[in-house]
Order: structure tokens, then C-alpha cells, then sequence
């Protein structure tokens, strides 16, 4: 085993696994390695996801199981003070995950703040933010 790899074992961290309507139970991973991406995509290859941006800690779980407000609800992921999340859907395509969906892209911080590259942090954790940057960038030209 690669030292690098070694070392992303260390930083990865199951987190709960909270009840589920839907399946029963959902799995909920902070900073997950590349395997627990590959464990929690549903059948369409896709994650709901809630990135912290000051704490530099993403959550992943299945699509096809809870919402994100169940998630933050159900759990400890999200202070009730705290403003600086991002929050969405991303497709795993090969070794990245592809960031397809941003529930709050409208909020103008976070269009700023991904702008200047407030959440390239992600990058550690197999997400790929040049989709999600271009529309970004074309958002902030346009006005």
C-alpha cells in the first residue's frame, strides 16, 4: 500500500447510520475514502452530499435514501448557527465525483466563495469542481 493511500485510510471516518423509510437505514460517511463512495452511491452512481467549508469535512450518503435537511435534522452534522455549508448532488464517473446539483447555489456567498475557491478542499475527497466552477464563473460574469 502507497503511503498516500495509507494515509487517506487514516483520514476517512464512518460516521451513523441513521433509520431510513426507504431502505430501512442510510449510512452516512465524513470524508470518505474512494471504497466508501463506491459503498454509498445508489444505483444510479449518485450521492447526496453536505460540505462544511470552515471545518473542511464533507457527509456522503446514498441519493436514494434521505433528503439533506433529514440528514442535518436527524443528526449533529450542521450547527444550527452555522452558515458556510454547500450542499448537493454529485455522480461518481470513474474516480470523481461530479458535482451535479447544488441545492444552494442561489445563496450569493456560496457562489463567491466557490468562486474563489473557498471549497477546493473537496478536491481530497475525489469530488471534481470544474463542472460546477464554469457555471459559477459564468453566473458571477454575467452580473
Amino acid at each position: 500500500m502507497k503511503l498516500r493511500q495509507l494515509l487517506m485510510l487514516l483520514r476517512e471516518e464512518y460516521y451513523t447510520t441513521l433509520p431510513s423509510g426507504f431502505e430501512g437505514y442510510t449510512e452516512v460517511f465524513v470524508n470518505p475514502s474512494l471504497m466508501e463512495i463506491r459503498e454509498a452511491v445508489d444505483s444510479y452512481n449518485k450521492v447526496r452530499f453536505i460540505a462544511l467549508g470552515n471545518l473542511e469535512k464533507v457527509f456522503i450518503w446514498s441519493s436514494e435514501s434521505l433528503m439533506h435537511i433529514d440528514i442535518a435534522r436527524s443528526s449533529d452534522i450542521i450547527p444550527d448557527y452555522y452558515q458556510n455549508e454547500l450542499y448537493g448532488m454529485a455522480e461518481l464517473r470513474s474516480r470523481r465525483l461530479i458535482i451535479n446539483d447544488l441545492g444552494n447555489l442561489p445563496n450569493p456567498d456560496r457562489i463567491q466563495e466557490l468562486a474563489d475557491g473557498g471549497f477546493d478542499w473537496l478536491k481530497r475527497y475525489h469530488f471534481d469542481l470544474s463542472d460546477v466552477k464554469k457555471k459559477v464563473s459564468k453566473v458571477i460574469n454575467k452580473y
